[in-house]
């Protein structure tokens, strides 16, 4: 009994020590944790390019994917990019267009980006940083 009692405080003492290391031993730090954001986007701003995604990939995520319709989307593609299949979102001459320079094995949308077009300019992106599926801060 003497023992069973001992084990139990133990596995007692092991829970209360363990669960607040718990609680932050996996969490991430990102952009958004930050307490003030600093705006990432500047007059000027160009798109960055990337190497395009391999015709055997994007006939393997054709799914995820769909062809361009408006000017931005075809100047994003002159960069590199691959158009997400959800659809651009435009109000008045403001065009959000969500963007991927490669898939996962699952057809998730890795280096993910999301560019604010007004008229045929740049405006900026919704993200500083490129977003991987599944992740801290992703859009998709």
């Amino acid at each position: 009994m003497f023992l069973k009692i001992k084990t139990i405080k133990f596995f007692i003492a092991a829970f209360v020590v363990v669960l607040p290391l718990g609680s932050n031993a996996f969490a991430q730090r990102s952009w958004l944790d930050q307490k003030s954001l600093s705006n990432w986007n500047t007059s000027g701003d160009s798109i960055m390019k990337i190497k395009k995604i391999s015709s055997a990939e994007l006939k393997r995520c054709a799914d995820e994917v769909r062809q361009p319709s408006l000017e931005a989307d075809s100047v994003l593609m002159k960069n590199g990019w691959t158009l997400l299949g959800n659809p651009t979102q435009v109000n008045g001459d403001t065009a959000v267009v969500s963007v991927a320079g490669a898939f996962d094995a699952n057809c998730r949308p890795l280096k993910s980006q999301t560019f604010v077009f007004v008229g045929s300019k740049l405006a900026g992106t919704l993200s500083p940083s490129l977003m991987d599926s599944r992740a801290d801060g992703a859009l998709t």
